[in-house]
């Protein structure tokens, strides 16, 4: 699972407007930042060479760079030359799809070197608090830019936002935000999704947890974040403390960019009538037809369909619709751009009174269908007349009368709660529904799940 910690809605806002713009168009159309990756690395970690380790697990086409901010000459020298906090905001300003950090961490920040292994005067990379003078930089000075990334963070507490801050760490405090919390709320910068440590980090077993997460991040199989958190926390179930404490934070079901996106588009009509019973979809590519695409079809309160296309790039969605107004279409796909578009409903069909001619009878399919604990409806006359609407069993035995009276011309509606004549709710199964008039009967079939 996944979580996005706002405890308000200018936060919410924020970061659901990233979290659009890094899925339907990353980096407002320059794709080429999606498939660089960075390692921020230091202290044990880089001696141990686990940015080299995790750098080897990434695929051919992702440029990877462990060189720019790994600590030199060596993470346990007495004088480190690199990365500065500075030179980290400089590098990640480049703009990257994925970023991680094998680092020394607390809260509000890790060490992006230190003389040996996290030895004051260390520099420190924090969130939204800007130190200074002390050598240390922030997230919150990176440049507005709109190549948001995933970050992994092995170091301890990163994501520790449920701490309790004036018992576990006595004020006064450098910031109300974790490290993580920072990254994804802060507006234009950093990114979508951090997966980080709510406790600690190991130095040699975190590392190897975020391998598996690589390996199945990267897979046909397993490109959504939660899939690839969980199932490396399975490989790795021996390590309790990291398996419980390191977690997700952005949308479970959001997938990595692994390549250069290729972008969709959605071709259907602007407009149908109220009575159409299906459209045909086509999604294509610049390079043509795009099959095996994910068409979703959704009409607030009334349909949500979702097929995919087929070998020409085209698939048939079938409905049935009540009212007029707005049906959504999107179309989606491994590493590839959505589409969006919208179809409007008329509500100009000849359940209008101007298109009835005298002594029509119209009834229309219930909505929904199937459904549960209520359906309506619809039916209409050309002229004055006397309507009788009943609901039968599959053996056309009588369950409930619905109308018994003489109504008007024009379009009506009348709603059936699942309740026999007696009260009680029927079970589930296949039902009819009845209109007769004087010189006319039509019967059309429901079906009730429970």
């Amino acid at each position: 699972m996944g979580r996005v910690p706002v405890v308000s809605l200018e936060e919410a806002e924020t970061w659901v407007e990233k979290a659009l713009l890094y899925e339907q168009n990353p980096g407002n159309g320059d794709f080429s930042y999606l498939t660089k990756g960075l390692i921020i690395v230091a202290d044990q970690m880089r001696d141990l060479n686990e940015h080299v380790s995790l750098a080897g697990l990434m695929p051919d086409n992702f440029l990877v760079d462990i060189s720019s901010c790994a600590e030199e000459p060596s993470g346990g020298s007495q004088n480190p030359t690199q990365p500065t906090a500075e030179m980290v905001i400089e590098v990640l300003n480049e703009g990257w799809g994925f970023t991680s950090n094998l680092n020394h961490g607390s809260p509000y920040h890790y060490t992006t070197m230190a003389p040996g292994y996290n030895i004051p005067p260390r520099s420190f990379l924090f969130g939204d608090f800007i130190p200074d003078g002390d050598g240390s930089c922030a997230l919150a000075l990176l440049d507005e830019s709109d190549k948001y990334s995933i970050h992994y963070s092995i170091s301890c507490e990163n994501a520790a936002f449920d701490f309790d801050k004036e018992i576990l760490r006595p004020g006064p405090f450098l910031s109300e935000n974790t490290l993580m919390e920072s990254f994804l709320l802060l507006p234009h910068r950093a990114g979508v999704g951090y997966l980080g440590n709510t406790r600690w980090g190991w130095v040699l077993a975190s590392f190897r947890m975020e391998g598996k997460f690589i390996e199945y991040v990267f897979s046909d199989s397993a490109s959504h974040l939660a899939i690839a958190e969980a199932l490396s926390k399975i490989y790795y179930s021996s390590y309790r403390d990291i398996t419980y404490g390191h977690n997700l934070f952005g949308d479970p079901e959001m997938e990595i960019w692994t390549k250069t996106p290729v972008p969709l588009t959605i071709n259907a009509p602007n407009q149908i009538d109220i009575n159409c019973n299906s459209i045909t979809v086509s999604v294509s590519t610049p390079n043509g037809p795009a099959t095996d695409v994910m068409v979703c079809a959704w009409k607030p309160g009334e349909l949500y369909y979702r097929g995919t296309t087929d070998a020409n790039g085209e698939i048939e969605i079938p409905f049935v619709l009540a009212y007029g107004g707005q049906m959504y279409l999107t179309a989606d796909a491994k590493d590839m751009v959505p589409d969006v578009d919208t179809i409007n409903v008329s509500n100009q069909s000849n359940t209008d009174d101007k298109n009835i001619i005298p002594g029509e009878i119209y009834l229309g399919e219930n909505y929904p269908n199937p459904f549960n604990y209520c359906t309506e409806i619809r039916f209409a006359t050309g002229e004055p007349s006397h309507i009788k609407i009943d609901i039968l069993d599959i053996a056309g035995r009588k369950v409930t009368t619905l109308a018994d009276n003489t109504y008007p011309s024009g379009n009506h509606l009348i709603k059936w709660d699942g309740n026999n004549s007696s009260g009680k709710q029927v079970a589930s199964g296949t039902y009819l529904y009845r209109l007769k008039t004087e010189n006319k009967e039509i019967i059309k079939k429901m079906l009730l799940l429970k």
